[in-house]
């Protein structure tokens, strides 16, 4: 009971529930994070605090304080004095820089949103041209100041549907996995200092079976030390890995802690079947609304041959996204980032429900800066974790890592990289990196293996749209080139797409049953080869029990599936409607045929049995 208690305490904290914190952003006016910003408190007896990588900054209030005045200091900027409140939540104190450009003997100097005054040019307020170029640069250009070569730039702008990609979804083909660490890329894994193979997975769902999403679930060894924390996705699964991080532990006294339920755990196997654990929370059915679609973007010099592209396919992705789940409110938001010594290093445009906000950010980002290969993913991930906005309640929370480099692989960087994977995970961020032209084999297993670990997938974009340079192929058996757009909204529906409520969740349902209204199916009938389409006239509908049955259900190894009547086609799909296999068709009056479930995920499951131009469905529970 100490160690439930210990663990929602830490995960709370995580997750900034705690009443008594605050946080403030601190950002310029283009929505750079600004690190370094020394906070003074002018009325409190309290010490200074200084923002990090993300621009935050965390204060709690003492009880009988209701309103703090400070003075914010920055070098390059105006100091600014403003009053905090603990009422205020997650707000962006905006700081604006002071520009100095002569203009002969005089000087004007700048600042964001405030009026311009002249005076007389000081030796110590003199810059050289280039200098005071790259410090206006940073700064948003006046509608006035446009150049024709703006307004050619987006009338020539790329359209969507454009880039292609292929995915690399390493859970499904978790056989595959262990030849990528042991053999094509083992000599990176020491780079990334990561071990992603003994691999936990959790089912949770209420006692109607109904799936249950963002659950916390954590891992804890003997001490009680968290050793790893996920959220459950859409479909009631949860990630969970032993080790990830390259800290040694002791096997013994694992436990999983899941609401205020606990269970002891052995340790898994490296590169064996996932150790598997279900929980049935005894809860009513719900299913958050909310959706987050997080872009992280690298915007240095090096994505110059396909940004332009990308945003157009972003611009297409968000638009698309408004009606892609039924009943669910999407939020979006943006975070592009460069390097350390770059004009900036992230900036951010947190998730909103008003879509055209992530729009209009993306359209002023251009590609610049950079200089050397690796860039800055920890500090842009820390940003995007702390200061996005994420919701406390989703059934979804997706962050697409668009980019075509790793990380520096200094011990510094990566001790960030894994605390900001690990909160993540424990967030519920999913990360799904889409890999473009110029990434190396080092950095396509860093790019897998911070999916795994955060329950994701991988897309890689390939050489098929004849856009930017060369593209990596990832070391896989095979690669299903689709294009870009297509996929990115593809993700978000299988990431979010949940049954209703009051869906039946019965084995007796017949056909058009509840959870056919939101499991999509594998085809329209229209697709059907002639020598398999039936036509539809006056053909009957049967009970469910008549077309399709499976034994045993539940199962463990494998089951049964019985089709006295013959299918046109057989598949068996998970819980987003992702089809898993394909069984093709199934002539009358033959034996059971054989499923293997051994290899699948404890979890819910359907096989779909298209007969006599009607799809039947029936349940299936793997144990």
């Amino acid at each position: 009971m100490k160690r439930t208690i210990f663990c929602m305490v830490v995960l709370l904290t995580m997750i900034g529930s705690a009443s008594a914190e605050s946080r403030f952003v601190v950002c310029d006016s283009t929505n750079a994070l600004l690190s370094g910003v020394k906070m003074e408190f002018l009325n409190i007896n309290t010490l200074p605090l200084t923002t990090s990588f993300d621009g935050l900054i965390r204060y709690s209030f003492p009880a009988n304080v209701s309103e703090a005045h400070v003075m914010l200091t920055a070098n390059g900027y105006d100091t600014l004095r403003t009053t905090i409140r603990p009422s205020d939540g997650l707000q962006c104190i905006v700081m604006h820089r002071a520009f100095i450009t002569s203009h002969h003997d005089e000087i004007i100097l700048y600042s964001v949103g405030a009026t311009r005054t002249r005076g007389p040019l000081t030796t110590a307020a003199k810059r050289t041209v280039p200098e005071l170029e790259m410090m206006i640069a940073d700064e948003a250009v006046p509608e006035e100041a446009a150049s024709d070569e703006s307004v050619s730039y987006e009338m020539n702008a790329p359209t969507a549907g454009k880039l292609t990609a292929g995915e690399v979804n390493d859970f499904a083909k978790w056989h595959l996995w262990e030849s990528v660490i042991r053999q094509s890329h083992a000599s990176f894994v020491d780079i990334w200092q990561m071990n992603v193979s003994e691999r936990i997975r959790v089912q949770v769902t209420n006692k109607q079976q109904f799936p249950l999403a963002d659950v916390p679930v954590t891992l804890l060894d003997a001490d009680g030390h968290i050793v790893f924390a996920a959220r459950t996705d859409n479909t009631g699964h949860a990630e969970l890995w032993f080790n990830a991080f390259g800290v040694v532990r002791q096997a013994e006294g694992l436990q999983l802690v899941c609401e205020a339920d606990t269970v002891a755990l052995a340790v898994p196997q490296t590169f064996g079947a996932p150790c598997e654990q279900q929980f049935v929370l005894d809860q009513p059915c719900g299913t958050p609304d909310d959706v987050d679609v997080f872009f992280i973007m690298d915007a240095t010099g090096s994505m110059g041959d396909e940004l332009r592209y990308m945003n157009a396919e972003l611009q297409d992705v968000i638009s698309r996204c408004r009606s892609a789940v039924d009943g669910a409110t999407i939020r979006t938001g943006a975070l592009v980032y460069r390097d350390h010594h770059d004009d900036y290093l992230c900036r951010l445009s947190m998730l909103s429900d008003d879509m055209s906000v992530t729009q209009a950010f993306l359209n002023k980002q251009s590609a610049s800066g950079g200089g050397d290969y690796p860039e800055a993913i920890p500090e842009a991930l820390m940003a995007a974790v702390n200061v996005a906005g994420w919701s406390p309640h989703a059934r979804a929370r997706i962050a697409f890592l668009i980019l075509d480099a790793p990380c520096h692989d200094d011990s510094a960087t990566i001790a960030l990289l894994h605390e900001q994977v690990s909160e993540a995970a424990a967030h519920g961020i999913r990360i799904v990196p889409v890999v473009c032209s110029g990434l190396r084999e080092a950095g396509e297993l860093l790019m897998r293996q911070m999916a795994l670990l955060t329950n994701g997938t991988s897309f890689f974009l390939t050489d098929d749209s004849g856009i930017g340079d060369r593209h990596l192929k990832p070391t896989t058996d095979s690669l299903k080139v689709e294009h870009l757009n297509d996929m990115l909204v593809r993700t978000v529906i299988e990431f979010s797409r949940m049954p209703e409520c009051q869906a039946q969740w019965a084995d007796s349902a017949v056909v058009d049953s509840p959870e056919e209204a939101f499991l999509p199916n594998p085809f329209s009938a229209e697709d059907l080869p002639d020598s398999v389409r039936t036509e539809t006239t006056d053909l009957p509908v049967y009970a469910l029990d008549e077309v399709l049955t499976v034994r045993p259900n539940p199962c463990t190894g494998f089951c049964l599936v019985d089709l006295p009547l013959g299918a046109d086609a057989l598949y068996l799909v998970d819980l987003t409607g992702k089809t898993l296999r394909s069984f093709g068709h199934y002539p009358a009056d033959t034996r059971a045929l054989n499923v293997s479930t051994a290899e699948l995920p404890t979890g819910i499951y359907f096989v779909k049995a298209y007969v006599a131009a009607h799809w039947y469905t029936r349940k299936l529970i793997v144990r």
